[in-house]
């Protein structure tokens, strides 16, 4: 089953890059499985407005959503949360909002 997350990015963000760093080394992991759309607010401005991106960048997995640059553990997490193999402790629904902003 093929899942997808939500990348909100800039060409000129810096911190977009470093996310994206970190979410292409945790999707690796899963080969096809995971797809990536790459949204760029410059050039899709509407997308932005409509999910609300008021900061980049922004990496929406399932309910969760990371504002800034995520660690490796908390994408994973966010991962097999959003898309399968919860654990008995996992949080289901409701939205997590996850700000590690000014981290490379």
């Amino acid at each position: 089953m093929e899942t997808g997350i939500r990348f909100f990015t800039a060409k000129h963000c810096g911190f977009c890059r470093a996310a994206k760093n970190v979410l292409n080394g945790v999707i690796e992991q899963f080969g096809s499985a995971i797809r990536v759309t790459e949204i760029d607010i410059d050039e899709n401005p509407r997308a932005a407005i409509e999910e609300g991106i008021l900061a980049l960048p922004v990496i929406i997995i399932g309910t969760w959503k990371f504002v800034g640059v995520p660690d490796k553990e908390d994408v994973m997490t966010a991962i097999l949360n959003a898309f399968g193999a919860r654990s008995e402790g996992s949080t289901e629904g409701g939205s997590k909002e996850l700000y590690q902003e000014g981290r490379q």
